[in-house]
């Protein structure tokens, strides 16, 4: 069974939780072990062709995020990366990744590893840290044909990485680990980062029942957001827009939570459940627009179901939900909602704005050979009231060289 996260502490995570790396997650062989320095090099191709009426995401009311592409040819998780360890403790790692999100190959690994008990790399490998560019944290549950509601409405983005540090301890099947991240790992975060912890126990640990297998826990804070606002849109990566212009930006602080769990019903049915909430309180406003008070409370809870009714066949079943609060104070608050499309027109005298989504999935796939699979599915997709039903065909082909 396949898990939520990897626990191979230097592994790539590629915000996909049961795809750590393009290939798999890399441990150290037995070369590394015996102080012999290896290469390893992932390459993997997760192409999609997705149908659909829209071809981007409906803009949810959250101030300065992108749109998602989520019909057309997409290509996120594609990925290629090597890993380099020079001492049996110690790990490279250097990679790039494909965001459709800004339709380019991305610099998305970039970092030096180091880990204890290297002699059991892959079951208990005790304390290690990392630092460089990586992705520090992920979000949602595994994305079938488009990205998740999650990723809609947190990032505004496909992927997550960013340059930072962490540190953690590793136990077989637990983990615990506390990073920072520079402003690219959470939209619109300053110098001062984004932080989280994430810890990974089994459900054996917390006494529940058979059914679940593991549970996963994110906390994660940023204590200074910039973000400028332009209809709904930014670029999540740029530097700190100067709010005492013309521009209409959000400033303050965000705090996330997020809950994962799995586990298996029968030997062909297994089970991943997701329950996020994310709040963010501040300010709305420029120097020459003024400035109202904001806050915005964001839920969102998820449910797969995969079954394997043959040892190539997979049916995977997500339904994906997700509700947004937020509330606006000052004299100008009906003005500056609209200008940042937080209010709808039709609610222009409320102050407070509620938006509901939701998002129903099925995908079937066959796994032709072990390192090619063929996906097929259908979702229907229901944003802000803009209903759509989206179709996509999918091929992943991955590869992996140890020398």
């Amino acid at each position: 069974m396949l898990t939520l996260f990897s626990l191979s502490p230097l592994g790539h995570s590629h915000d996909e939780l049961d795809r750590p790396s393009a290939a798999g997650t890399p441990h150290a062989t037995t070369a590394a072990q015996s102080g012999i320095p290896t290469w390893e090099v992932t390459a993997r191709l997760n192409y999609r062709y997705v149908e659909g009426d829209t071809a981007r995401s409906a803009i949810l009311p959250v101030a300065g995020l992108n749109q998602l592409p989520q019909a057309g040819h997409l290509w996120r998780g594609s990925a290629l990366t090597g890993y380099w360890h020079p001492r049996p403790s110690w790990q490279v790692g250097l990679g790039t990744a494909y965001s459709d999100s800004e339709q380019a190959w991305q610099l998305h690994d970039a970092w030096l590893g180091w880990q204890t008990a290297p002699s059991s790399l892959g079951q208990s490998g005790g304390y290690f840290a990392r630092l460089g560019r990586f992705a520090s944290w992920s979000l949602g549950l595994p994305t079938l044909g488009i990205s998740g509601l999650a990723s809609q409405g947190v990032l505004g983005d496909d992927h997550v990485h960013g340059n930072g540090i962490q540190l953690g301890q590793k136990k077989i099947d637990r983990l615990w680990q506390l990073s920072w991240s520079d402003q690219a790992s959470y939209p619109g975060a300053t110098q001062a980062g984004f932080w989280t912890f994430q810890t990974v126990l089994p459900g054996t640990a917390l006494a529940l029942p058979k059914a679940v297998s593991q549970v996963d826990m994110l906390l994660g804070w940023s204590p200074e957001v910039n973000r400028q606002v332009i209809a709904g849109s930014v670029h999540r990566h740029s530097r700190d827009p100067d709010c005492e212009q013309r521009l209409l930006c959000w400033q303050g602080q965000a705090a996330l939570v997020q809950f994962r769990a799995q586990g298996e019903l029968s030997a062909a049915l297994s089970w991943r459940a997701l329950w996020l909430w994310r709040y963010e309180e501040g300010r709305l406003g420029s120097g020459q627009q003024g400035w109202i008070a904001q806050d915005q409370q964001l839920w969102n809870s998820a449910l797969q179901l995969r079954y394997q009714p043959q040892a190539r066949w997979e049916i995977v079943g997500q339904g994906d939900w997700l509700m947004l609060d937020q509330t606006l104070r000052g004299t100008d608050a009906r003005r500056l909602g609209q200008l940042a499309q937080l209010l709808p027109n039709s609610r222009l005298t409320d102050q407070m704005a509620r938006e509901r989504s939701q998002r129903y999935s099925l995908q079937a796939s066959y796994q032709a050979r072990q390192d090619l699979q063929l996906v097929s599915g259908l979702a229907y997709d229901l944003t802000r009231n803009q209903a759509d039903t989206l179709y996509w065909l999918g091929v992943n082909y991955s590869i992996g060289m140890t020398w």
